[in-house]
């Protein structure tokens, strides 16, 4: 198992300036109020440049990504809409370019919870590319809103992953 753990973290040190720079770039699209069109396409152009099998919004409007179709089913989620700004002028960056102190990334969502993306995006990729979702079929699921957190999973859940009844 430490052979694995030393070439996931070899393959993620080496995409390492990819990944930092898809975070700052899905921080800077603004996705407040359900508004996640933009969003959602930037994070299914990684995924798409990473070979993922199939890249699609749903029919809410939630961003998916597949990896495989093995009889085994796994699903990362992560909700990519983010709360308002407020009053801008109250902030000390803008709050969508960001900043970086102290080695951290202060930009909006880039917490809560955008910054669980591109780790998810690249995981699944890595996992793939190292054999590690051999019989499975991995989905990242970029949920359109955390405000009604479990009805978007939930149409994803009854209506099916590849939007069939």
């Amino acid at each position: 198992m430490t052979e694995v753990v030393k070439e996931i973290q070899k393959k993620m040190a080496g995409n390492r300036e990819a990944i930092i720079q898809f975070m700052r770039e899905i921080c800077a699209i603004p996705s407040m109020e359900s508004k996640i069109g933009p969003v959602g396409e930037r994070i299914q152009a990684e995924m798409t440049k990473l070979g993922f099998d199939e890249v699609r919004f749903d029919k809410m409007g939630n961003t998916i990504g597949r990896i495989g179709d093995g009889p085994r089913v796994i699903v990362f989620d992560s909700h990519i809409d983010t709360v308002g700004v407020g009053d801008p002028s109250e902030w000390e960056w803008d709050p969508f370019k960001g900043k970086v102190e102290n080695g951290l990334l202060y930009a909006r969502g880039a917490c809560d919870e955008k910054g669980s993306t591109p780790g998810m995006v690249y995981g699944l990729a890595i996992a793939r590319d190292l054999g590690l979702l051999d019989g499975y079929t991995a989905y990242y699921f970029g949920n359109m809103e955390e405000e009604c957190d479990g009805i978007a999973p939930n149409t994803f859940a009854e209506v099916g992953p590849k939007g069939q009844a």
